[in-house]
């Protein structure tokens, strides 16, 4: 929880200074904003007894796995978002 919350404030950082992080800057954090790693930890939650405390450990720590495909949903998301916006720019701006 600490993770995404800090995530946020670095983001919200960014956007009050108008600052552009690079690439990798927007990587690093974006990985834990995405709340993918948030989310591992909630679905061992639901699954009850069979999560061990090694396992709550292991995720909390946010392994490569975790990073990989917080990673993976976060560009996913922000290729579609660039795409909706790009299309919804050219139809309203486009009939004038």
């Amino acid at each position: 929880m600490k993770g995404l919350v800090g995530a946020y404030f670095v983001e919200a950082n960014w956007f009050n200074t108008k600052y552009v992080p690079t690439f990798e800057e927007y990587l690093s954090i974006s990985v834990m904003s995405s709340g993918y790693p948030m989310l591992a930890v909630q679905s061992l939650v639901g699954i009850g007894k069979i999560a061990t405390k090694e396992a709550f450990d292991w995720v909390l720590n946010v392994p490569k796995i975790v990073k990989s495909c917080a990673l993976i949903a976060r560009l996913v998301d922000d290729i579609q978002t660039h795409k909706h916006c790009f299309t919804f720019c050219y139809l309203m701006f486009s009939s004038t």
